[in-house]
């Protein structure tokens, strides 16, 4: 008999990233979205020297909703910006602010297992 799980290949998780803009905090908030990865698999990928967390990502998300922090370079004014589509590109360029593939990373592996004990 062959079994499998009752929940879906994909998760969504909420991400809050908090930048220093000019001295002034900015908070950007979205929705990523992902592929599950089995907790064997994922130990594996994470074994592998070669591995880093921003290359893993790449492999793994493949959505966004609500993101404002990349944005298409169009010439407008700054104040009137069209948020980018994802892309391969677009998520680089995310990943590429310090500290940003480490908290994506720990959102990531949150949503993918268990969320918490229920409450009674």
């Amino acid at each position: 008999m062959s079994f499998k799980l009752n929940v879906s290949n994909t998760v969504e998780f909420p991400v809050r990233i908090v930048l220093n803009d000019a001295g002034k905090t900015r908070v950007f908030a979205f929705t990523l979205m992902g592929k599950r990865i089995p907790q064997d698999q994922l130990l594996e990928e994470l074994r592998r020297e070669d591995q880093r967390i921003g290359a893993f990502l790449q492999t793994r998300l493949t959505g966004w909703r609500g993101q404002t922090l990349v944005v298409v370079d169009d010439g407008r004014d700054p104040d009137d910006y069209t948020p980018a589509d994802f892309s391969p590109e677009a998520l680089a360029a995310m990943l590429g602010i310090t500290g940003t593939s480490e908290l994506i990373f720990e959102a990531y592996l949150s949503a993918n297992g268990v969320q918490g004990k229920e409450k009674n």
